[in-house]
């Protein structure tokens, strides 16, 4: 996905975090930690928490209907990818984390099996939470930075990934 920058007009990629096009092309963008989860999952984390109306003021938008259904269920992908991995449906849902410059990819499916799993990334002890509407990443219980994406897309920008096999491992018995 590319956002639009209107105030300079360039292009920054998503996954790459950065500006691809424009003046400010090569330019990172801050990284943030966030939650991927449901307005209710988010809500009950954060219930301080301002929510936008659908009444935006573009009554051409319509927010009630999603673009892109049925999208996810089939493995045709709209944009050619140079790297494929088959260890996971293209469109499965993962949550990424880069860790000291190694990524490694949660199947989103597994994590909201679990619950919690504890893993090591770059030497680092990594706890991946989900509440059945959302998953978290953890280092020493702050949050840490995640991408929410498919795994077509992960893997394009990302083949050097690791990827969570889904064996659960109690967090007693985590690899150290």
């Amino acid at each position: 996905m590319l956002l639009y920058d209107f105030a300079t007009e360039s292009l920054r990629s998503q996954l790459m975090m950065k500006a691809i096009s424009g003046p400010l092309k090569g330019r990172g963008l801050t990284r943030l930690p966030l939650l991927h989860s449901t307005l209710k999952g988010w809500l009950t984390r954060h219930s301080d928490s301002l929510v936008l109306t659908r009444d935006t003021g573009y009554p051409q938008k319509r927010y009630d209907r999603n673009p892109y259904s049925g999208y996810e269920k089939n493995t045709r992908l709209m944009f050619p990818v140079t790297a494929r991995d088959r260890r996971l449906h293209p469109k499965a849902w993962v949550l990424g984390v880069e860790i000291d410059g190694r990524f490694k990819a949660y199947a989103l499916e597994a994590i909201h099996e679990h619950g919690v799993v504890e893993d090591v990334v770059a030497g680092q002890q990594v706890r991946v939470h989900s509440d059945g509407d959302g998953a978290w990443a953890e280092i020493a219980g702050r949050e840490v930075v995640t991408t929410r994406a498919f795994w077509f897309a992960w893997y394009a920008f990302h083949p050097d990934t690791a990827l969570f096999d889904g064996e659960y491992r109690p967090p007693a018995q985590a690899p150290r």
